[in-house]
């Protein structure tokens, strides 16, 4: 492509933010490099928030001339060196990649054509795998074929206003996030009152806002680890409070827009949250904190899945090791039934 060319297409910073993991961080860091966009129209910034205690060697094939790399005077926490991974870079757009996951090598490229289309767009994101390193788990295997069969192209979305909120409720995969980094600054970035869900506290803001560009393809692989949330009794309840303030904060959003089809699609999502923390605590063993978060869940459920919300909890009382495995059936059971019902 001609230098002329590339001059009139949109420029990316790609900010990492990092703290553990340098092997996972290096095979992000080949792949970013591998992209199909001119390597002059995008930069790449790593934030280490880890200190050298998480820095390995660098490998030869990762040219580190290309890596601006940054490491933070003093520790500033998940949320904090989220924010200041949106501020480093010099370009107008800012993909916002967890070290640890994977892109494919057209992400860019998609992204670009989209914020041609619609240049005062708030965010693009994307669809994405989920994969696991575990061979055992159903993840490992799911992802792999995600990776092959990426399935057929579909038209990109451009939404405003209510919409646009709608949209992003229905779940953002924050690595699959490209950021308009003025219209970030404008909204003061990500709340950091929020440690736990900042970035879900965050799309609906930026959606009520600014234009959101949704592109319906698998552009990433997400990385899940098993111990992905901490099962701490204290982060479990501040979980909770956070993922409540801000899923009834989008009711604010949405103002004189809002239907009965969002009620029902807020309280899904707290209630799916509420199982998770249920089964967290009963797979530890804590019985009382179990049936609160149990009853959390269906106070947001129908009646009639009160059977398999009491089944699944019990089940994980008194074996823990059956309990995830149950808890996925309860899930599909669940989403089932939530096909044939009407109204709560």
């Amino acid at each position: 492509m001609s230098q002329s060319k590339n001059n009139e297409l949109p420029r990316f910073t790609i900010s990492i933010p990092y703290f553990m993991g340098w092997h996972n961080l290096m095979n992000t860091l080949r792949l970013v490099l591998k992209q199909d966009y001119p390597q002059d129209c995008y930069e790449i910034v790593v934030l280490n928030d880890g200190g050298i205690k998480h820095i390995g060697s660098w490998p030869p094939d990762i040219p580190k001339e290309r890596i601006c790399w940054i490491d933070n005077k003093e520790r500033l926490g998940m949320v904090g060196n989220w924010n200041k991974a949106m501020q480093v870079g010099k370009h107008p757009w800012v993909w916002f990649l967890h070290a640890d996951d994977l892109p494919y090598h057209d992400f860019l490229s998609n992204v670009a054509k989209a914020i041609i289309q619609e240049p005062d767009a708030g965010m693009v994101y994307t669809k994405a795998a989920f994969w696991s390193n575990d061979p055992k788990s159903l993840l490992y295997w799911r992802g792999r074929i995600q990776y092959i069969i990426r399935g057929k192209v579909r038209p990109i979305r451009y939404e405003r206003g209510a919409n646009a909120v709608r949209h992003v409720m229905s779940g953002v995969v924050c690595p699959t996030v490209v950021l308009n980094k003025e219209k970030f600054l404008v909204l003061g970035g990500f709340n950091t009152d929020f440690p736990y869900s900042a970035d879900e506290e965050f799309w609906p803001r930026l959606a009520h806002k600014f234009p959101v560009i949704y592109i319906p393809r698998r552009l990433v692989r997400y990385l899940f680890h098993p111990d992905q949330t901490s099962e701490h009794t204290k982060y479990l309840y501040d979980f909770w409070e956070q993922y409540q303030k801000v899923n009834y904060k989008i009711i604010d959003y949405l103002e004189n827009d809002l239907s009965e089809q969002d009620i029902i699609r807020i309280r899904k999502k707290l209630c799916r949250v509420a199982i998770n923390l249920a089964s967290k605590f009963a797979i530890n063993g804590q019985a009382s904190n179990a049936n609160l978060y149990l009853k959390r869940a269906i106070k947001e459920y129908d009646s009639c899945h009160k059977w398999w919300l009491f089944r699944a909890v019990l089940l994980m009382i008194k074996h823990p090791h059956l309990g995830r495995i149950f808890l996925e059936i309860v899930k599909i059971i669940s989403a089932l039934f939530h096909k044939l019902l009407r109204k709560y």
